[in-house]
């Protein structure tokens, strides 16, 4: 299963341009509610714009069954050593920005997510797993 943007219409032109629209899925990951057993995300959420980031978490939400896992591995705010560099090259980016300023927690637990757990963090990626209760 491709893991990638929300609704395609909700993206903006310049957006558009970097998917492929059967790359865009993640709004209809599935037909019924609380199917699947484990999702795993690397290094995209970052790609993606914050209204889209917030239904697509919601729409995992919805999809996962009770105690089930999703493994979530993307940029995060930076270690010292890491910052400048990080923020050099890639808080030009809103979307990105968004993360290195330590606010993708607060989107999961919006979306109904109670159980987030920290599991690594280096310099300047965190890896979490995230239960469903």
């Amino acid at each position: 299963m491709e893991f990638l943007a929300a609704q395609y219409d909700l993206l903006t032109p310049a957006e558009r341009s970097r998917f492929r629209r059967n790359q865009v899925a993640l709004m209809e990951l599935a037909k019924g509610e609380k199917v699947l057993d484990v999702v795993s995300s690397s290094l995209m959420f970052h790609h993606l714009p914050v209204p889209i980031k917030r239904e697509g978490l919601k729409e995992i939400h919805r999809v996962m069954k009770r105690n089930s896992r999703f493994f979530l591995t993307d940029f995060c705010t930076p270690s010292v050593i890491a910052a400048p560099l990080m923020f050099l090259l890639l808080s030009w980016r809103r979307s990105t920005r968004y993360q290195l300023l330590g606010r993708l927690p607060g989107l999961i637990a919006e979306a109904g997510f109670k159980d987030v757990r920290l599991v690594k963090k280096g310099l300047f990626l965190k890896y979490f797993i995230i239960r469903k209760g």
